[in-house]
């Protein structure tokens, strides 16, 4: 049998970009910065001030109230200060046994998110239409105590303990990458889809289940009810174009 020449081979179909990755990482200065500002018992997931957080935010007032001040008043000044705090405490007990304690939530949400990764990918793929893996997310992870969950910019997102059910972190991370620019940002309509993209959409689609009941921002919730018959019908259709997808929902918006 002849082998076929390059002008007679098939061409080959491009290579998709791998699972999407990330990076979970420990920044010291910011994981002190966010101890130290976590005032309020609505920042720890038991309503209560962790042990290790109390400890640590003890020794940095006593050691500097001035700049425990200004990392409080979360001013232009609070990354100097917070430095200028790392410098005094980086070596102490008390800070080393918090980081310890973050460090094991770093260990448990690469684990999770590794396991996940290949699965959570193609499921993103298949309901967005983007080609999700072309870059690399740092994730900085704070205390295992505390709530936190917020995207950066420039692909970098903050992450705590929060882990209510299974699979929770990858959801919620998948929730934090759309709130890139380059995918869903920001804006009330915007955040409604990505809710159900992967609040709702993926967190289903990983454990079971169905929704409503709704995950996700309760001031969104009417947003995610009218759009939902539109949602049903996106899913049910080939060929995912999410950007299309808002783009309709957000003209019926306006007229609404």
């Amino acid at each position: 049998m002849p082998v076929p020449t390059s002008s007679t081979r098939f061409p080959r179909e491009p290579e998709r970009p791998p699972a999407q990755q990330i990076t979970v990482e420990v920044d010291d200065q910011y994981l002190l910065m966010h101890m130290i500002q976590g005032t309020e018992l609505g920042a720890f997931i038991e309503n209560e001030i962790h042990p290790s957080v109390a400890a640590v935010q003890k020794l940095v007032r006593e050691l500097s109230a001035v700049d425990y001040s200004l990392v409080i008043a979360r001013s232009e000044e609070t990354p100097a200060a917070a430095a200028r705090l790392l410098a005094l405490v980086k070596d102490s007990s008390e800070f080393g046994a918090a980081r310890q304690e973050t460090l094991e939530l770093r260990t448990e949400v690469d684990s999770e998110w590794r396991q996940n990764a290949a699965r959570s990918t193609a499921l993103m793929r298949e309901v967005t239409g983007f080609e999700f893996g072309q870059d690399t997310y740092r994730v900085f992870v704070t205390h295992p105590s505390m709530r936190n969950g917020a995207y950066f910019g420039n692909q970098e997102i903050a992450w705590g303990g929060m882990n209510e059910w299974p699979n929770y972190r990858t959801v919620y991370l998948w929730h934090e990458i759309l709130h890139d620019e380059k995918w869903l940002g920001t804006g009330e309509l915007n955040h409604a889809v990505l809710e159900l993209v992967a609040d709702n959409e993926l967190r289903v689609r990983l454990n079971g289940g169905e929704y409503p009941p709704w995950e996700g921002h309760p001031s969104l919730t009417p947003i995610r009810e009218r759009i939902l018959p539109q949602w049903r019908e996106y899913l049910a259709s080939p060929g995912k174009d999410l950007r299309a997808f808002l783009a309709k929902v957000s003209d019926q918006e306006g007229k609404t």
